[in-house]
């Protein structure tokens, strides 16, 4: 979209009083911030400017590229908000065919984020990574994209957006229906095509929004999000070969049936210290707490079952030695690897996840997973 299309429909329901030059410099007003208000460039410029700017006859780049980097969106979504309900939901109506999804909750966000690309695309005009035009790209790309990587893309989110402030379903359920709602985009648009380790499954609100504003610092962070879902999907291949001698006996029995009246315990778990990095003090704080709490109860299960024969406890305790050591080997860090080992036993043994990690926690302390930390 244009400048001279945006400020057209914004006028038609916000700009009742206004002659279109001053309802012009009030659209930039209204996402800019400068700490000193007398370095904005928007007050230099002539009413005949900005009327040109509304008409289109004048395009907007030179301001754009001068205001670019002080663009604040949050400032634009607080001027939607002032503005009555029935002004926001004639916005929503006005911009329904460029914002399919606009409604009247996401309207402010959704318009400012448009307003924000209208001018980062104006300002990058002759920039090698430049916004592409947003629905026409999207649609041909993300169809190409999903004929090759779809499937595997879609695995590799969970099924979920994995786009910064973003956790949406990458499906619909409509009347006991369930449909796909995603769209795949490229992350560097000057990177070779077709290449799985460039594409990836956002939402359409998210995929749409990145194509818009795609610059250095949002691609350098969308491949952060890519190689993270990379980590994650690598680490659950590494173990997907390994199996789980019958569930674990239902986890441990659950953790010892409730582990009867557990007596509490005056114990300072020293191994895991010299175990888990500083940098890492979460996962040393929840490991810690489950060590304290049921390191007694699970070494005394996964005895007894090995006396009753029902779990051979020398052989488990390699393969979750060895399953460590080849997550380890793949470069992952300490969190990783402990949620990636809580998985896969939770999948592995269909149970839940936290009493997996209690697992886990067991042999963190036992010194099958982790090495000693060296001074």
């Amino acid at each position: 979209m244009k400048f001279t299309q945006f400020a057209k429909l914004m006028f038609a329901v916000a700009g009742a009083g206004n002659s279109t030059s001053a309802y012009t410099r009030t659209l930039f007003l209204s996402i800019v911030m400068y700490e000193d208000e007398e370095l904005n460039p928007i007050y230099d410029h002539k009413d005949s400017t900005f009327k040109a700017y509304y008409n289109g006859t004048n395009d907007i780049t030179k301001l754009a590229r001068r205001i670019s980097t002080y663009i604040e969106p949050e400032e634009f979504i607080s001027y939607i908000e002032s503005l009555p309900d029935a002004a926001v939901e004639a916005l929503c109506t006005s911009f329904a065919p460029y914002i399919p999804s606009i409604n009247l909750y996401s309207a402010a966000a959704d318009l400012a984020d448009l307003f924000k690309s209208i001018i980062i695309e104006a300002s990058s005009t002759d920039k090698k990574i430049a916004p592409a035009n947003a629905v026409g790209e999207i649609a041909i790309q993300s169809d190409k994209l999903d004929r090759i990587f779809g499937t595997r893309l879609l695995v590799e989110t969970k099924g979920l957006c994995p786009n910064d402030n973003c956790c949406k379903h990458l499906y619909l359920d409509t009347n006991g229906q369930t449909t796909m709602n995603y769209t795949i985009i490229q992350i560097d648009p000057t990177a070779k095509e077709n290449q799985i380790n460039n594409a990836i499954a956002l939402c359409p609100e998210c995929g749409k929004k990145y194509i818009l504003t795609r610059n250095a610092d949002s691609i350098a962070r969308m491949k952060e999000i890519k190689e993270q879902l990379l980590r994650e999907s690598d680490a659950i291949d590494t173990l997907s070969n390994t199996n789980v001698e019958e569930g674990v006996e239902r986890v441990l029995r659950k953790i010892a049936d409730p582990l009867v009246q557990l007596i509490p315990l005056n114990y300072d778990p020293v191994e895991l210290k010299q175990k888990i990095l500083p940098e890492n003090r979460p996962l040393y704080i929840k490991t810690k707490g489950y060590v304290i709490e049921y390191y007694s109860a699970v070494h005394g299960t996964f005895q007894q079952l090995s006396k009753e024969g029902k779990l051979r406890f020398t052989p488990f305790c390699m393969q979750i030695k060895l399953n460590y050591l080849n997550l380890r080997d793949r470069g992952l860090s300490q969190l990783e690897i402990f949620d990636a080992m809580a998985s896969w036993l939770a999948s592995n043994t269909n149970d839940r996840k936290d009493l997996c990690e209690i697992v886990i926690s067991y042999f963190v302390q036992k010194c099958e997973v982790f090495d000693a930390i060296t001074e």
